[in-house]
């Protein structure tokens, strides 16, 4: 795929797809040629078909993953190889909906008791609280919390 992944990945470049994303759907469509051991230009939408089916079929994909292959196969044939007519009946998933698991408050006393470091519980009782993601916790800045202190006066 050394060619056709060359321009995918400027194009994800291009689109402004973040690092994780565009590793992602590379690999998605590198396992894709990597099936059917031909270039994704040779092909159409039965293989594409064909290749979801046995996802969910022979390696019971998860609807998550199912999405990720989705996405980066319509990524690639509508930008990459402006090819739309190939995906364009292809649909996603339907993923289940799931509620986060909530520490009971025993369990909360715990979980900082064992703690050791004030710095340590103090960036655990900050993103817990609130319920941020981890990535929520990565982005905060000091300028965060100016503002938020000024939202109160």
């Amino acid at each position: 795929m050394g060619k056709l992944h060359d321009q995918m990945q400027e194009d994800l470049v291009l689109k402004a797809y973040s690092p994780n994303t565009q590793r992602s759907y590379l690999r998605c469509a590198r396992n894709f040629a990597k099936h059917y051991m031909r270039s994704p230009e040779e092909m159409g939408e039965q293989e594409v078909r064909d290749f979801l089916l046995f996802l969910v079929r022979d390696r019971q994909a998860f609807p998550a993953t199912l999405d990720m292959y989705v996405s980066a196969l319509k990524f690639l044939y509508n930008i990459t190889l402006k090819r739309p007519e190939v995906v364009k009946g292809i649909s996603r998933p339907k993923r289940p909906q799931t509620l986060p698991v909530i520490l009971s408050p025993e369990e909360v006393l715990r979980l900082f008791a064992a703690i050791r470091s004030v710095k340590h519980k103090a960036i655990i009782a900050t993103a817990y609280a609130p319920g941020l993601r981890i990535s929520e916790v990565c982005g905060l800045r000091i300028a965060d919390h100016e503002r938020q202190f000024e939202d109160f006066h």
